[in-house]
């Protein structure tokens, strides 16, 4: 290809497709000074663009919630004290949760519904405060209460192993195994259409995003509806305000000693409900905590981010061994109690050991080790692997190794692939469509890698040692049906159409 110093006439010649473009010496058209316009359908097709439109509403909602003090929404605290929570928590919370269901789903890479992830969400956010919590919680009830003060690493292990870990893991599993069921009564054909399709569990990644899902629908229900209530009215101010107010009724009670047990505040909010109104004592106790939705904020963020190596990635692996028993039915009662031993373990792990700041990072590196692991086997063993896409977290940083053999290689001396290349500059074996300009030898910046061996008949972007690449630069462009070269990809290079495109691969190998 001509460098833009070139003086042959070339270079200025009338190209096929479109009028000849400015020399780089020029100044900018109009187009290129105004990008937005001829970019912005182009724009709207990009997997960047919802969630940044995303992100823009919720701070736009943020903002507004800010100086916003009657914008909440009331909850009980342990069943019975009420409690105000802040829109903007539950908007912060919303976002915190989705960013990491987004996340892992871009790590799976499945091509499944966008809307899949929050319905099932819900629907275990729902679970959360239903009677079938409780119902699980006595089933397991043979670990006793839940861990004390008193007790050491094995008996606090022990018991929150029976309390949290088994009652809460089977909890959400339920979506998991509700998507199993569509899958082995609805689903007699993989590519058969529909609804059932995209909540049925035929492979592991079916259940690692369901689970996944599941998970964080639990960890927001539980931390916005029960944790931060929780931690914003139990404290020794709020005992205080309230034997204030009830000794301003000519009511004078003497506890044993200042406490902030949600019994003792339970028993004095109903008191005072008794001698001025319930709609009374509510405000009154809404005066007196309105100064601790700092603390609850505290507690909520580290703990929504803890859930993405947390419920999110207990979940997901117990989802991972629930898709391999739909997917490898032999023995699946032994896979599924393994998948649920390993949940429940890494879970009770978290829930008797954390307290130190190497405890939480070790703890959560565990569950997201496990999670990125599953998501990487499950994607290896998945039936219609070829139909995944690129995992845009996991595969960046896989072995290079195929790439580093190929790139020391020099140009036009790889070995030959197993069928014609992609971007052969040939006018036989290009796959270019006719009318494209023809392109000379690519810059020093660009070569092309040979795939490593023979082609696997399940080719994926992630399938590093089968992927057909042009790099040229920084630029990693894959050879398949439909791929682009634009000019910032070659510098030096112009399009003879108005679109920046120098050339396109319009047919298979």
């Amino acid at each position: 290809m001509h460098g833009p110093n070139d003086p042959s006439p070339g270079f200025e010649a009338k190209r096929p497709g479109g009028e000849m473009k400015s020399r780089a010496t020029e100044a900018p058209t109009r187009s290129q000074l105004l990008p937005l316009g001829g970019q912005w359908q182009e724009l709207m097709t990009k997997p960047y663009f919802v969630p940044g439109l995303v992100v823009c509403v919720v701070i736009a909602f943020l903002f507004t919630l800010m100086s916003s003090s009657s914008a909440h929404v009331q909850v009980m605290a342990y069943g019975a004290i009420p409690v105000n929570i802040p829109m903007y928590s539950i908007v912060l919370a919303l976002c915190i949760v989705g960013g990491g269901a987004f996340g892992v789903y871009r790590m799976a890479g499945k091509p499944k519904a966008w809307w899949l992830m929050p319905v099932v969400a819900v629907f275990t956010a729902l679970l959360v405060s239903s009677p079938v919590m409780g119902m699980l919680q006595g089933l397991f009830g043979i670990g006793g209460g839940s861990a004390g003060k008193g007790d050491t690493v094995v008996i606090a292990f022990v018991k929150m192993f029976f309390r949290a870990g088994l009652p809460e893991e089977c909890l959400k599993s339920i979506p998991v195994f509700f998507g199993v069921f569509l899958g082995m009564k609805l689903m007699v054909r993989r590519d058969a259409p529909g609804l059932a399709r995209q909540f049925a569990v035929l492979d592991p990644l079916d259940g690692i995003l369901i689970g996944v899902a599941s998970g964080f629908g639990f960890a927001f229900a539980e931390t916005v509806f029960q944790y931060v209530p929780g931690t914003i009215v139990d404290s020794t101010q709020t005992v205080a305000g309230l034997l204030m107010l009830l000794q301003q009724q000519g009511l004078r009670i003497q506890l044993p000693q200042d406490t902030s047990q949600i019994q003792d505040i339970y028993n004095l909010f109903v008191l005072l409900g008794k001698k001025v109104g319930v709609e009374r004592a509510t405000f009154e106790l809404q005066q007196i905590i309105a100064n601790r939705q700092g603390v609850g904020l505290q507690l909520m963020i580290p703990r929504l981010l803890s859930d993405v190596f947390g419920h999110a990635a207990y979940a997901g692996i117990f989802g991972y061994f629930i898709g391999l028993a739909a997917l490898k039915p032999a023995q699946r009662v032994k896979t599924v109690l393994i998948g649920l031993l390993i949940a429940a373990t890494i879970h009770s792990m978290w829930d008797s050991m954390a307290g130190s700041m190497f405890m939480y990072f070790l703890l959560s590196m565990i569950a997201f080790v496990g999670l990125a692991i599953a998501i990487m086997k499950a994607r290896t063993i998945a039936p219609d692997r070829s139909q995944l896409v690129a995992s845009q977290i996991i595969d960046r940083f896989a072995t290079r190794s195929a790439r580093s053999a190929t790139a020391s290689a020099p140009v036009g001396t790889a070995a030959a692939p197993a069928r014609p290349t992609a971007f052969a500059m040939s006018p036989q074996a290009t796959g270019f469509a006719p009318g494209t300009p023809p392109m000379g030898p690519l810059p020093s910046a660009a070569k092309y890698q040979a795939p490593a061996g023979p082609l696997a008949a399940s080719i994926t972007w992630d399938d590093e040692s089968n992927l057909r690449i042009i790099e040229v630069g920084t630029a990693r462009v894959p050879a398949s049906v439909g791929a682009r070269l634009y000019e910032r990809h070659v510098p030096g290079s112009h399009a003879g159409a108005g679109d920046s495109v120098i050339a396109e691969r319009t047919c298979s190998d």
